[in-house]
């Protein structure tokens, strides 16, 4: 928890600080999905909107979207801006799918959609 305290005292006022708050909010709401027990095991799929809507209300984040062609490097000399290996046009967070898929399995994993900043649908997450 020091350690935590100390980098965000550090960070102030700069735009990772937003970034690891955005980050921090999205695994809390994405936990709840995952954790949510209470869904009739009939139903295949719930609205996301009505079910979690703080996640649903979650838009246009700083976040990139996971997608393993966008959490991988590239060569240090191509890479994106400031010699990041990243590139900095990788889409964000714009947006949620409102349809969830409920799997069947003993764990009951939840399929959620993301539509990225480029217009692309993403998932399933």
């Amino acid at each position: 928890e020091k350690i935590v305290t100390a980098a965000k005292q550090r960070l102030l006022g700069t735009p990772i600080l937003e970034v690891l708050r955005s980050s921090h909010k999205l695994i809390e709401q994405l936990r709840k999905v995952c954790n949510d027990e209470a869904i009739d095991k009939a139903i295949k799929k719930v609205s996301l909107k009505t079910r979690w809507p703080a996640l649903h209300r979650m838009t246009n984040l700083s976040l990139v979207v996971p997608l393993y062609s966008n959490l991988t490097p590239a060569e240090v000399d191509g890479g994106g801006a400031a010699g990041s290996p990243f590139s900095p046009n990788a889409p964000t967070i714009a947006s949620w799918g409102d349809s969830v898929e409920v799997m069947g399995s003993l764990q009951r994993p939840k399929k959620v959609a993301i539509l990225g900043s480029d217009g692309v649908k993403c998932g399933p997450l």
